[in-house]
């Protein structure tokens, strides 16, 4: 910091901050003189609160109003003092969220003859805080048009402007501007190569990657695991609408990436809905799978991360298969029980053919037993009706009754006579 700390300016400042927050155009010069009191008994403009912001910092985020960072201005405060991310006041000046004043403010850096190339200390210049910060086309061509900065130049998290405005902004007519200025729509960042489309469908940005795809980006580019972004949209966001822009748009549902995943897989694992999954089938995703994946079937990582009971019918309709592969793998209703899946969804499962009686080889459990330990009378009348077997016993020795009589949950009730009455004892 520029001066020696003083905890008692901490007060003042925040007491300044806090008035900054209801500061407009009407009130400023009030706002002022409140600032010069303070500065009569001691306090000093560059001061840094714990955060190392100076009250220029917070003045240039103030929606209202662009008088007060104006008058500091004029008071010749210190314009290179940094705060504890490395950014400068000019920085801060992006994330005002009012974009007339945003512009108004960072017109004063350039009239004052602030550097505009100037980076934060993660290598992020003023172009990619506007990204971050959301701002329309207005404050982002002012920046493109003050700096001489490539969009396309990658600061110390790998990203670039390009890249950060596919993950924040979404303003889609900021890619009018952006490709206006040699932004590389095809350019992978961060290691794992992903390119803005990837980007904006991972983050759910729909009018991103519609804008980007109207500049021409390849739909279909893979990443370093060879995900295409219509995969990544169903692995990591829930969004349907994301699947039919791309999809809509050329997006190939039969690839699969380098472990041999399909757009089936990433939807389990992804947790989608039926219509999701609806419109993969009817876009032609192949259902098959090569006899040799290693992989758990989208029938098994929907068990462990689905929600929607409806899936389940349409797996049995496209005959994927209901069956766990390999002996280390829980089947399918017992790991639905393991992460804690309702009642709705087991009936779903169960109706559309998943095996009540599976068993998990390691420990010779079945989904009555896990059930049965604590799970309500509901849930294993539920597995009683659909045929699960009673007589199954584990590698302790216990079976669906041993496991019954030490859960609370069903003390007392019928379920507990049914059990008896099914071993014989």
């Amino acid at each position: 910091m520029s001066e020696e700390r003083d905890s008692r300016f901490d007060a003042t400042m925040a007491e300044l901050v806090e008035q900054l927050g209801s500061c407009d155009d009407d009130n400023f010069e009030s706002m002022i003189e409140s600032i010069e009191e303070q500065i009569e008994g001691g306090y000093y403009l560059n001061y840094q609160d714990p955060d190392g912001m100076t009250l220029l910092m917070h003045a240039c985020r103030v929606p209202a109003t662009h008088e007060i960072s104006w008058w500091l201005f004029s008071k010749r405060v210190d314009r290179d003092i940094r705060d504890n991310n490395g950014m400068l006041a000019i920085h801060h000046a992006a994330y005002n969220p009012e974009p007339r004043v945003a512009a108004r403010v960072f017109g004063h850096f350039l009239t004052w003859r602030d550097d505009p190339n100037q980076r934060d200390g993660s290598g992020r210049d003023i172009v990619m805080h506007t990204m971050i910060a959301n701002q329309p086309s207005g404050p982002v061509f002012l920046a493109i048009d003050a700096t001489d900065e490539d969009l396309n130049r990658l600061d110390d998290h790998g990203h670039s402007a390009v890249s950060y405005a596919a993950m924040h902004n979404n303003h889609f007519r900021i890619w009018d501007v952006l490709v206006e200025h040699g932004a590389d729509l095809s350019k992978a960042y961060t290691k794992d190569l992903h390119t803005p489309l990837h980007l904006a469908a991972r983050d759910n940005m729909a009018e991103v990657a519609i804008a980007i795809l109207r500049h021409g980006a390849e739909i279909n580019a893979r990443d370093v695991h060879g995900n295409t972004p219509l995969m990544l949209a169903l692995l990591q966001n829930k969004d349907g609408l994301m699947v039919q822009h791309l999809l809509g748009n050329g997006a190939d549902p039969k690839t699969r990436n380098d472990l041999g995943a399909s757009v089936y897989h990433a939807s389990a694992f992804g947790g989608q809905n039926a219509s999701v999954f609806q419109q993969l089938i009817d876009a032609g995703a192949e259902t098959d799978e090569p006899a040799d994946s290693a992989l758990p079937t989208p029938a098994m990582m929907y068990a462990q991360f689905g929600e929607d009971p409806g899936v389940w019918a349409i797996l049995a309709d496209q005959m994927m298969s209901l069956r766990h592969k390999g002996e280390q793998s829980s089947p399918l209703v017992m790991s639905a029980l393991t992460y804690k899946k309702d009642i709705a969804f087991i009936r779903a499962m169960l109706d559309a053919g998943c095996d009540v009686n599976e068993v998990y080889t390691p420990f010779n459990t079945t989904a009555l037993i896990i059930a049965c330990k604590d799970g309500s009378p509901n849930l294993v009348e539920l597995l009683l009706d659909h045929g699960a077997d009673a007589t199954v016993v584990d590698v302790a020795g216990n079976n669906a009754l041993d496991s019954a009589l030490n859960n609370p949950h069903l003390e007392g009730s019928q379920v507990v006579e049914r059990l008896r009455s099914l071993i014989g004892d």
